[in-house]
């Protein structure tokens, strides 16, 4: 059997191919290892200001010591699933390295206006402008690059109260999410035809809020 890369041998794994043995992966987003023996180090060599859920030269740093530390096979990010849902009118406390960045006012828009507004620029925000340059900068021949994103139901739920949210969900029997969330979600992976994101071997859809919402 051929000797595989972690990058060829998750590649073969997702197209069905055979491999010598399984992936042992982290993808990152919802589920990531940046503990504290991981990020500890960029916080020092930083000054005590490192943070790898805003700054994309921290975030890369924390995909490549999660990688060399845990024998995860992959580079994972983001490491925090607020950066998708500032595009839609959240206000966010980014924490630090040791506490990741919360929610603290939801945006007022309602889903139906969140889908009316369109498509958004991602690079026109900081978070995920700087989420694009590490995967760009994690690219690499041998080593898999995961991108994340977050489901329909766990994106409407960060930005809109939840309470609001899945009240509205039983009064329309799901109609927001079904006719615009998935539009919302485009905008993460499709913007300027996939350009920006060209660096990630695959992606990760995590729906943490939504495993018995249908």
């Amino acid at each position: 059997m051929d000797v595989h890369t972690e990058k060829s041998r998750l590649l073969n794994i997702l197209n069905g191919q055979s491999v010598d043995r399984p992936s042992v992966i982290c993808p990152g987003g919802m589920m990531n290892a940046a503990v504290t023996e991981v990020v500890e180090p960029i916080i020092k060599s930083r000054g005590g200001r490192g943070n790898h859920n805003i700054h994309s030269k921290d975030m890369v740093e924390a995909a490549r010591r999660v990688h060399d530390q845990t024998g995860f096979e992959n580079y994972g990010v983001p490491f925090c699933m607020t950066a998708e849902v500032e595009p839609l009118g959240i206000q966010t406390d980014y924490g630090d390295a040791f506490m990741e960045p919360r929610v603290t006012q939801y945006t007022e828009l309602s889903i139906d206006a969140i889908v009316r507004k369109g498509r958004v620029n991602v690079l026109e925000y900081p978070r995920m402008k700087a989420v694009v340059e590490a995967i760009d900068l994690l690219k690499n021949e041998s080593i898999p690059v995961i991108g994340n994103i977050t489901g329909h139901i766990s994106t409407a739920s960060s930005a809109v109260d939840p309470n609001v949210f899945f009240k509205s969900l039983i009064k329309t029997h799901g109609q927001p999410c079904l006719i615009g969330l998935y539009q919302c979600l485009s905008h993460r992976i499709c913007e300027r035809n996939g350009s920006c994101w060209g660096g990630y071997n695959c992606y990760f859809r995590s729906n943490s809020n939504g495993r018995n919402t249908w």
